[in-house]
This record gives C-alpha cells, sequence and structure tokens, in this order.
C-alpha cells in the first residue's frame, strides 16, 4: 500500500511529504500552520518542512505568511490551487480505498477499523476510543 501511495502521489507531482503537508493545512484552521508546529504534526525536523514548503511554494500550492504578532514565526497557508488539487486527490483517493475494499463485509471493514486503531494506539502511545477515527 506505500509504493502505490507513493506512486499515486508521484503521478500527481508531489512527494508524499509534501502530500502529508496539504491534508495537514487542509484540516487546520484557516488552512494555515506554523512551520514549527507543522513540523512537529509530521514528526520532521525543522530543515525538512523548509524544503517541503519551498517545493509546494514554488508549485503554487502553499505560501507562507508572516506571524503578526511574532516577527519570528512563519506560517504555512494552503492556497486555493492547493486546495483544489487536494480536493480532486481526495476524490480519487476514495474511489481507490473503496476499490481496496470491495466485497468486505460490514463485520470484516469494522473488524479492520479496530486493527488499525490498535496500530495507531501501538505506533503513537495515545489510546484511540473506538467511536474515534484516526
Amino acid at each position: 500500500m506505500r509504493q502505490r501511495m507513493d506512486r499515486w502521489a508521484d503521478k500527481h507531482g508531489l512527494s508524499e511529504g509534501r502530500l502529508h503537508v496539504l491534508f495537514q493545512l487542509m484540516g487546520s484552521p484557516d488552512r494555515m500552520l506554523p512551520l514549527g508546529e507543522l513540523a512537529d504534526q509530521l514528526d520532521v525536523s525543522p530543515r525538512n518542512i523548509t524544503g517541503l514548503i519551498d517545493h509546494l511554494e514554488r508549485d503554487g500550492l502553499v505560501e507562507r505568511v508572516d506571524d503578526p504578532d511574532d516577527r519570528r514565526s512563519i506560517h504555512a497557508r494552503l492556497t486555493q490551487a492547493g486546495a483544489k488539487v487536494l480536493q480532486g486527490l481526495r476524490a480519487e483517493g476514495l474511489k481507490w480505498q473503496t476499490s481496496v475494499t470491495t466485497g468486505l463485509s460490514d463485520d470484516e471493514l469494522e473488524q479492520l477499523r479496530h486493527a488499525c486503531l490498535r496500530l495507531v494506539e501501538n505506533m503513537s502511545g495515545v489510546p484511540v476510543a473506538v467511536g474515534e477515527t484516526a
């Protein structure tokens, strides 16, 4: 699945890291995050985030915004072009996910969901309640 995701991202001119940045920004308030917080959320170095943002900014998908309250802080913000790319990717991704789970019963899908949540708990050390999504 990891190889398939890498190929899928590459098909759209994105690395997996850049794709993760876009999804983090899409889910954040005002579609904007400080670069340091973005690095923390993605568990990468500040240097890595800088490179990812450089590429996304060059492609017009993200822009850097100065923090008006802290001149030392810079935020990354998803552009309209970036949001449009993500909408297309999300629709394509849902179609792919549906094809991957074709033939699984509701019970099997529920078991798969619980197993995946357990994996998230094991990797993060943070309990995920059954009713929550990871």
